[in-house]
């Protein structure tokens, strides 16, 4: 039987290695905290990834007395696919359109679209186009620092779109006129001077609204692709690296990335950006002559989640407040000119798809 001085020794001895165990994992949390990360894209070809993005814009405006308000709420899903991983580890992924919902509310009205329900869709003038966005896509090149360095297959994607277009004006001729429908759709294409050249017809239209431009894409992928310092960095560490193009915002800015967090599985980082754009002009409205400037002044805050292993991107979850006054040049509509105060607001969600 133990005598009472082995159980002191006994205890005595177990509060030491019980100290000690704990120094040890006070020394491991400590070194790990201070560990460097090599923030980096490491993707392999065949992964995909399917994200939806959530905008919430609220802009106010108000000209001569009248409240010009909008409201829009826009969801978009998304499939990433990398195709190709090259030496450099720069990736070519696939985007393409899963689901596209979209509601705008103003004094004009309100207007809707929702690729899976038609019904809702059928007031929007821009329906068809939507719908035929459906299932197409473009591929962007990144590189493992987070830059896109170049999209590709955009002009493919209109001219998909068009032959889509195209499809659907014939099926709603045979709606129509029945067994007429087919000389029809003929004297439709001979008006073009084939069916080839009304397709390209079509693509050319596309192309040029708005909300097929380029920058849309710029600034949908914006919300996808992280920027990286390409350089190992520590928790509390910031950097700024690319440029950001937001969707209210009608110039680039940069942002502040900072490392704030890392569990087993992701990293959590901070983005801020102070913004004041002063003069800078944007496309003219339509029918309307002159130059328009804007200035404007805020701020846009967000948080990240980012997988450790991939560096890809898992959640976000951002801001934007803006204010400031849109100038219009005299024209033939508005002699005087006309400057314009305005604000807006917009919540921007990234989550993944299950």
């Amino acid at each position: 039987m133990f005598k009472s001085r082995d159980l002191n020794k006994s205890a005595a001895f177990t509060c030491l290695i019980s100290a000690a165990f704990c120094i040890a994992a006070m020394w491991c949390i400590n070194c790990s905290a201070g560990q460097s990360i090599d923030l980096k894209l490491r993707l392999k070809p065949k992964q995909k990834y399917s994200l939806r993005i959530i905008e919430e814009n609220k802009t106010f405006q108000k000209a001569e007395g009248q409240s010009l308000d909008i409201y829009q709420t826009k969801t978009t899903e998304l499939e990433f696919e990398v195709e190709t991983v090259d030496a450099n580890s720069i990736a070519s992924i696939k985007v393409t359109y899963l689901k596209l919902k979209e509601k705008q509310e103003s004094q004009g009205g309100q207007i809707e679209y929702d690729s899976t329900n038609p019904e809702i869709s059928a007031g929007n003038p821009f329906a068809s186009t939507y719908s035929s966005m459906i299932g197409q896509g473009f591929t962007m090149k990144v590189s493992p620092e987070g830059n896109i360095l170049e999209l590709t297959g955009i002009d493919e994607m209109y001219l998909k779109m068009a032959e889509k277009l195209a499809d659907s004006e014939d099926e709603n001729l045979r709606k129509k006129l029945g067994d007429k429908a087919q000389r029809a759709i003929d004297e439709t294409n001979k008006r073009y001077g084939s069916r080839a050249k009304r397709i390209e017809a079509l693509k050319e239209k596309i192309k040029k609204l708005p909300m097929f431009a380029e920058r849309q894409f710029m600034e949908l992928l914006n919300n996808v692709v992280v920027p990286f310092p390409g350089k190992s960095i520590g928790i509390g560490d910031s950097w700024q690296a690319g440029v950001m193009r937001l969707s209210l915002v009608p110039d680039e800015i940069k942002g502040t990335y900072t490392l704030k967090e890392k569990n087993q599985t992701f990293l959590t980082i901070d983005i801020s950006s102070k913004i004041d754009i002063d003069n800078i002009t944007v496309p003219m409205m339509a029918n309307t002559q002159g130059q328009t400037t804007v200035s404007l002044k805020g701020s846009y805050e967000g948080s990240l989640q980012i997988d450790q292993t991939s560096g890809w991107l898992n959640r976000k979850d951002a801001s934007l407040k803006i204010a400031g006054e849109m100038k219009m040049a005299a024209n033939q509509q508005i002699p005087q000119g006309m400057t314009i105060p305005i604000s807006a607001e917009s919540v921007i969600t990234v989550e993944p798809i299950e």
